[in-house]
This record gives C-alpha cells, sequence and structure tokens, in this order.
C-alpha cells in the first residue's frame, strides 16, 4: 500500500504569474548559422536563402515522428498554393535531424505534393541553428537530445515579422498552417493597412464598444488635480481586445502584429497550470513497492547483516572471557 511520505502545508498563498518570453523576436534577422539540406555536402545559409522576398520557416521537433508526419507539415503541403498566392516565395521545414534523415522524411511526403518546389526540408544536426533562435528544448525523454520547439516564422527581406511558437514545445496549435495562412497577407491589404495607420484619427474610433470612467487624479498636476473627476479611464471587456465583434475596425494586417507582439493569455495561463503542477510534483513523494529484484537484495543484506552481528558478538565474548582467564590466579 503506497504511503505519502511527505505532504505539503503551505503557510502562504502562492501565486502562479507568468509572462511568455519572446522567443525569435519579431524584427530580428535570421541567423547565419550552416544547415544542411539533403546531403552533408550541401551547407546552406538560411539568413542568405531568406535575405529577400517572404519565406516561411517551420520547426518541428522530429522529422517522422507522428504529429510533424501527420499533421504539422501535411498541412503545409496542402496549402502551398495558397500561399503562394500570398506571395509566400519559399517554405523551409528544418529539424534537429541528419541530412539524410530530413532528405528521407522529404520524399516520403512529397510523393504527390502540388507546388512542391517552394518546399525544402532542413536538417540542423547539431541544433545550432535552433539554438540562435533560442527555440530548443529538452527532450531527452521523448527523442534522447535537445530539439526544437514547434514553430512557424513569417520572414520577408531576411527580418521575422511574425512568429507562431508553441507555448508547450510539441502541440500542433499555434503554428498550424492554417492559423498561419491566416495571418499572411498580399501586398494590396498591407499597403491598405499603411494608409489607415496613417490616417487613421482618435474621433474615428467607434466609442460605444468601450467603458469610459472619470475619477480623480493624485500627484502633481496643477490646482484642481485632486478637486474634480479630470482622469479618465478607458476600458474594454476581459477577452475582447482585437476579437472581431469589437475591433473589427482595425486592418487584419494590424491586428496580427498586434496580437503576436502583445500578451497571449492562452499561453501565459498555460505556463501557470505547468509550474502548479510542477510544484506539486516537487513537493509529493510517494513510497513505491519494491520489485522482485529489490526485495532479494534486502534480504540478502539482512543476512549479511545478522551474520556480521552474530560474528561480532561472538568476537567481543571470546574477547571477554581471554580477559578472565588472563587474570585467573
Amino acid at each position: 500500500m503506497h504511503q505519502l511520505l511527505r505532504s505539503y502545508q503551505p503557510s502562504v498563498v502562492k501565486l502562479f504569474t507568468s509572462s511568455i518570453r519572446t522567443y525569435a523576436s519579431i524584427g530580428s534577422r535570421i541567423p547565419a548559422t550552416k544547415v544542411f539540406e539533403n546531403s552533408p555536402g550541401n551547407d546552406i545559409n538560411l539568413a542568405e536563402e531568406t535575405s529577400s522576398g517572404s519565406s516561411i520557416i517551420v520547426g518541428v521537433p522530429g522529422a517522422f515522428s507522428p504529429g510533424c508526419s501527420k499533421s504539422h507539415i501535411p498541412g503545409y503541403i496542402n496549402n502551398l498554393t495558397s500561399f503562394k498566392n500570398k506571395g509566400i516565395q519559399q517554405v523551409f521545414v528544418i529539424a534537429v535531424n541528419d541530412p539524410f534523415v530530413t532528405n528521407a522524411w522529404r520524399e516520403a511526403l512529397l510523393k504527390s505534393a502540388t507546388g512542391s518546389e517552394i518546399i525544402r526540408f532542413i536538417a540542423d544536426p547539431t541544433g545550432a541553428f535552433t539554438k540562435d533562435l533560442d527555440l530548443l528544448f529538452d527532450a531527452t525523454k521523448i527523442f534522447g537530445n535537445e530539439r526544437s520547439k514547434r514553430y512557424a516564422l513569417i520572414v520577408k527581406d531576411g527580418k521575422i515579422t511574425q512568429t507562431f511558437v508553441e507555448p508547450d514545445n510539441t502541440s500542433v496549435d499555434v503554428s498550424d498552417a492554417s492559423k498561419v495562412l491566416e495571418q499572411e497577407f498580399s501586398s494590396a491589404e498591407i499597403e491598405k493597412a499603411k494608409r489607415w495607420l496613417a490616417n487613421f484619427s482618435p474621433d474615428k474610433v467607434p466609442k460605444h464598444h468601450f467603458q469610459i470612467s472619470y475619477s480623480r487624479s493624485s500627484g502633481p498636476g496643477g490646482q484642481k488635480v485632486n478637486k474634480t473627476s479630470s482622469k479618465a479611464t478607458v476600458s474594454l471587456e476581459p477577452g475582447k481586445w482585437l476579437d472581431s465583434s469589437v475591433c473589427y475596425w482595425i486592418p487584419a494586417p494590424i491586428k496580427a502584429q498586434l496580437e503576436s507582439k502583445g500578451i497571449r493569455r492562452d499561453e501565459n495561463t498555460f505556463e501557470c497550470f505547468k509550474r502548479l503542477v510542477e510544484e506539486i510534483k516537487a513537493t509529493v513523494y510517494f513510497a513505491e513497492e519494491p520489485n522482485e529484484d529489490a526485495q532479494a537484495k534486502w534480504a540478502k543484506l539482512e543476512e549479511e547483516f545478522k551474520e556480521r552481528k552474530k560474528f561480532n558478538k561472538k568476537k567481543m565474548s571470546d574477547k571477554k572471557r581471554s580477559r578472565v582467564n588472563k587474570f585467573d590466579l
């Protein structure tokens, strides 16, 4: 029967807060770290390959793994024409595997794919490129070493413009091809967004979606600072920021950047619960029933201990007896 050996009774409430760090930050350039395509003799530089035009770099934990082979990468392969129509010139799939593996994986996945000339499979055998992007994670329990987080990066003229990094490293969610495709925009859409940004003024914001309140200000600011309700607070119902039903007036390309640069509640919530579970696991321990080998080992040690104890007892007894005989007159 399992017994709870150690329990945890906190004296204060423990708060778990999180603000997700930004990996491969927007605006940063692609590393010039050497990677390989098809064979160890064919090294390429993704910084140069993505230096002009629009590209997507898709990182995966491992070639031939179920999530990568059945869902994640097939999603991109099936949408190559759509990506091409959006102006994407190349899609790079990169994994921390050797080039022979990634080449075999490419052949297995691209047997009858339309538009496959724009997708390339890249090997990062040492993980150096992925490390430079700060997108490695410890996958020792699954793959035996460090691997790439699952992610997608939109790169334009050598710079990262959007990031889609899975918060739990391996799920197929935020980096799914359909979601990345939704965030990729045509030149016409981007130009329209630029004009909106240049001409949009505060008086055009639909104020009826916001809660506006007034209160007295505190601190320096004039004679009437603490006498009149001059401080204005504009707020929005939780969860409504960038929601299409409320922020329909913001062009999609601008919303996409706000979402990618802003705080992602789902990621932060996941991280908080992750820390909670880690705290529980680090605090509580259950004794396990020993297996047969362990039982035999302990039985042998116990028998040896008894024999040693018996031997030492006899030795002490003989020693005492010899002392008595020595002084017996």
